[in-house]
């Protein structure tokens, strides 16, 4: 879906995805994740982390700055918020983002596809309405 981060209201809109999905509806999410492993190289070298919010919607000071993100956060963050929200998890994954079609892309994609799935680039959140 690559959406909820870019929501204010999520608890309304993780509602509203309840609430129109059939009996043991799926909903399928993607966001991303804000323990990727570059990310985490990022903030041990005190650069801003991959797909950061930033401190203004207006002021973009590193391109790693997403100034249309609102809520990035980890992988468990987001599993214990959509349960909370009475979904059941059948499957959560991390994705690669980059496509290789450069070394160093290969090089990222490689040590993504090694990563454990809490530390890819993406969350991948497949739900179900209990």
């Amino acid at each position: 879906s690559e959406v909820i981060e870019h929501i204010v209201d999520t608890d309304f809109f993780v509602s509203e995805i309840y609430r129109i999905l059939k009996p043991q509806g799926h909903a399928i999410l993607t966001t991303p994740n804000l323990y990727y492993w570059l990310s985490r190289i990022k903030f041990l070298f005190r650069q801003t982390p991959w797909n950061h919010p930033g401190v203004s919607p207006e002021f973009k000071l590193n391109r790693n700055v997403n100034t249309e993100h609102i809520r990035v956060n980890g992988m468990n963050e987001w599993a214990a918020f959509f349960e909370s929200r009475g979904f059941q998890i059948l499957l959560t994954q991390g994705l690669p983002w980059v496509v290789p079609n450069t070394f160093k892309c290969c090089v990222i994609y490689a040590i993504d596809l090694m990563m454990p799935k809490n530390a890819q680039c993406l969350g991948l959140f497949l739900l179900k309405k209990a």
